[in-house]
């Protein structure tokens, strides 16, 4: 009974420290999008408005680079796995 106490609190913990980490979107490039909208919606609202789209386009830095390819290897992987089964 103590294990189980003991395990549920811990997964409530470690839910809680995500949602934390989730709701801070204006922290790093997380809120790029926000911050690109914001200024379109500005430049459209005004009357005289000439508006140039630019490029938005968010540059990787090492950690995304590493995310992406781990996931090109899961889905190679899950995709593989699949194809055996099927």
């Amino acid at each position: 009974m103590k294990i189980k106490k003991g395990t549920i609190l811990l997964v409530l913990i470690v839910l809680i420290i995500g949602i934390i980490i989730g709701s801070q979107n204006s922290i790093g490039s997380s809120n790029y999008f926000e911050e690109s909208k914001n200024e379109f919606e500005q430049n459209i609202t005004n009357p005289d408005n000439e508006y140039t789209a630019k490029n938005n386009q968010v540059e990787g830095n090492v950690l995304s680079k590493v995310a992406v390819k781990i996931d090109e290897k899961l889905n190679d992987l899950l995709t593989s796995l699949l194809e055996k089964i099927a």
